[in-house]
Parts: structure tokens; sequence; C-alpha cells
């Protein structure tokens, strides 16, 4: 529960780019829900009608239609996972930064027994679940 809460107090630091992730695919959620509806219209008016000896003319603007709100939503919803990876990616530098600011004021003695290389890979080593938490989720959302 602690890095959850702590990558949630990070999520402040960047809230513009959160923001607009969140709304992208709030949009692509509501597209995807409006296309069944639409498909929906489109069966129980022009389908119907033509299956009773009406015109095909009515069809097409509907099937243009549902297929507009189904690239819409899609393209929507491949921005707004870039733009929240591009967000977790701008947390991960941030806690990396503020982790090379500290070792850097460390005094050298701290380093007579430790090398340096091998405290850079544990804290790389570390802020890595802080990226995966940020980046893994967005990219599994997406293909669901």
């Amino acid at each position: 529960m602690g890095i959850l809460k702590r990558l949630l107090q990070k999520l402040s630091l960047f809230p513009g780019i959160f923001g607009l992730g969140f709304i992208c695919l709030l949009l692509a959620t509501i597209l995807s829900d409006l296309s069944p509806f639409i498909l929906q219209k489109m069966i129980d008016g022009p389908l119907t009608a033509l299956s009773q000896g009406g015109e095909l003319g009515a069809l097409y603007p509907m099937g243009v239609l549902y297929l507009i709100v189904l690239a819409v939503g899609q393209i929507v919803s491949y921005i707004g996972n870039r733009v929240l990876i591009h967000g977790g990616n701008k947390v991960t530098a941030q806690l990396r930064d503020q982790a090379f600011l500290v070792m850097q004021q460390l005094p050298i003695s701290y380093f007579d027994d430790k090398p340096a290389g091998k405290l850079l890979h544990e804290l790389l080593m570390i802020q890595r679940p802080y990226g995966l938490n940020f980046t893994i989720p967005v990219c599994i959302w997406s293909f669901i």
C-alpha cells in the first residue's frame, strides 16, 4: 500500500498530463459504448426497412457514422494511453533525479566501502517498480 500511496502523491506533480490522459480514456470509453447504440439504430431503422423493400440510401450515412465513432474512439484511446505513459515516465524521471541528488549530497567517506556503480544500479532497480506501476496497467488496459 505504501508504493501506491507514494505514486498517487507523485501524480499531483503533473496534474495536467494525468488529467488529459484520464479525460482521453473517459472519452474513448464513452465512444466505445456509443458504437453499439448506433449499430442498434442502424439495424432497427434502415436494415429493417431494407428487408421490407426500402431504399439502401439511409444505411450508408449510419454505417459511416458507426465507422467514424469506432475510429475516433480508438484514436482517442491511443492518445490517452500515450499521454499516461508519458506522465509515468516523467514521474519516474523525477524520482530518479531525486535519488541522484541525494546520492550526490552524500559525503565521500560513504563511498569508501560502497562502489558508486553498485549504488546507482540499486537505485535504478528500486525505482523500476514505480515506472512499471505506471506503464504496465496502461498498456494492459489498452488491449482490453
